[in-house]
């Protein structure tokens, strides 16, 4: 099917985009194309799958100690394509240590494997070895079944196992005018019209969907998709792309944590408001010069990093000077401050509406300890994080 390099690849990008499942294309076993949520400084599928590298079939796949990764030969050409390592349930501290343990890999790619596995969905054995199976379709123009890599059973893939069947119940969904009137005071940035309409659907008797017999996973199904289409809206309406999906991806991972509906209702509407307070910012914004809306756009896509006026600058192909005097000149605030605002905001809405730790949310931010992010954040706000946290709950 494909007589290029070029469409291979082009292929491999549209599978990532489309499912999030980190893919590496091989040629004669060594990395040619990596496409990763971002760098690593090493290749976990590769560690993961190079010790099965010598299988016979065409498509394999890994599940080992909460994780699955996978691998389809392209026959005859020499090249090789691996998927994942994708999680099978959320990873936190105790499953991480594991799966280093599991590979021998070096304590200093914690944080690294800490946000690989934050931003890399949660997948059940079905959906990964559809994806498996797509690939291998594709690029092999064959439908074989799949040989485990570790002693498990083969498993096959048979479409009529996940066919869609017609709803044994009825369900009143949610009006598509109430939807409609959250999506345009979110793309509005009208945060008092959506506080008006999210009070009117608590006390509504209408229904998300019937996504699932446990009322539990219904709800989570509900907050992927209001995540999903939340991020969809609020980039059309000027929000940086990348700034968005991370947004979803983020309120996603904490939802996933949440032990019960009474935790996940509060964090939907904490979303909701999330991005209509983004899209008022980017409206706030419409009378700045484009470099200070750059300028925004940047911090905002790189929040969770350490953030250097510098690093900005040469991102941005200006001197450093000359950003912060027309930063300054468009806000009344220096570029620094906007930073420090930003990552204090941010810090607000994971006190209120995580369980996270304040050391975790000072890691997170890339505060340089948690002494420094409890000094800026009383200098911003007046009181402790500890404090800021109890008076919300």
């Amino acid at each position: 099917m494909f007589d290029r390099l070029d469409d291979i690849l082009e292929f491999l990008r549209l599978v990532y985009r489309s499912t999030q499942v980190p893919l590496v294309l091989l040629e004669d076993r060594r990395i040619h194309t990596a496409f990763y949520p971002f760098q690593m400084p090493a290749d976990l599928a590769y560690i993961c799958l190079m010790p099965y590298s010598l299988s016979p079939s065409s498509i394999d796949y890994l599940n080992k100690n909460g994780y699955f990764c996978g691998t389809v030969h392209l026959g005859g050409t020499g090249f090789s394509v691996m998927a994942g390592p994708v999680p099978t349930v959320a990873f936190h501290d105790k499953e991480i240590d594991t799966f280093m343990e599991d590979l021998n890999l070096d304590f200093m790619l914690r944080k690294d494997i800490r946000q690989w596995f934050h931003r890399v969905p949660v997948m059940t054995q079905a959906h990964f070895l559809s994806v498996l199976h797509l690939l291998n379709h594709v690029l092999n123009q064959e439908g074989s079944s799949v040989s485990a890599l570790n002693d498990q059973e083969e498993s096959t893939f048979n479409v009529e196992d996940v066919r869609l069947r017609e709803p044994e119940t009825h369900v009143v969904h949610t009006s598509r005018e109430i939807e409609s009137r959250l999506l345009w005071a979110i793309t509005h940035g009208d945060q008092d019209r959506l506080l008006s309409l999210l009070h009117e659907l608590r006390f509504s008797e209408a229904s998300p969907g019937y996504m699932s017999a446990s009322a539990m996973q219904n709800l989570r199904y509900t907050f992927v998709a209001a995540a999903t289409v939340c991020a969809r809206a609020v980039y059309q309406s000027g929000v940086d792309y990348e700034h968005a999906l991370t947004t979803s991806d983020r309120y996603i991972y904490q939802m996933d944590r949440c032990e019960n509906m009474l935790e996940i209702y509060p964090l939907l509407g904490v979303m909701m408001l999330d991005f209509c307070e983004k899209v008022s910012q980017v409206i706030r914004e419409g009378d700045q010069s484009a470099l200070s809306s750059h300028i925004r756009k940047y911090v905002q896509a790189h929040l969770h990093e350490p953030l250097r006026v510098e690093e900005i600058a040469e991102h941005l192909g200006k001197s450093a000077s000359h950003l912060s005097h027309t930063f300054t000149a468009d806000t009344g605030k220096t570029i620094r401050q906007y930073i420090t605002e930003e990552k204090v905001a941010e810090a607000r809405r994971q006190l209120a509406a995580t369980d996270r730790s304040i050391s975790e949310i000072a890691d997170d931010l890339s505060f340089s300890s948690q002494q420094y992010f409890q000094t800026v954040f009383k200098k911003c706000t007046g009181i402790t994080p500890g404090e800021y946290r109890m008076k919300k709950k």
